[in-house]
């Protein structure tokens, strides 16, 4: 997912960080960074808030 790692190297975010924020553990957003898992549709909306990308641009990378 693009935006999200774009986010937290804007952000400087660590992964256990956004992981805390949104909800899920520090290993899931690994496998969403490398795309071995799929975040569900509540999970991305909370991750649309926290990093501020709108919503259907995440549902597009998520898509591909």
């Amino acid at each position: 997912m693009k935006s999200l790692i774009a986010y937290m190297k804007r952000s400087k975010r660590t992964q256990r960080d956004l992981a805390e924020s949104i909800g899920v553990s520090q290993p899931v957003v690994c496998r969403y960074l490398s795309g071995d898992k799929r975040p569900s549709i509540d999970t991305l909306v909370r991750l649309s808030a926290e990093i501020s990308v709108p919503l259907d641009k995440l549902l597009r990378e998520v898509a591909k």
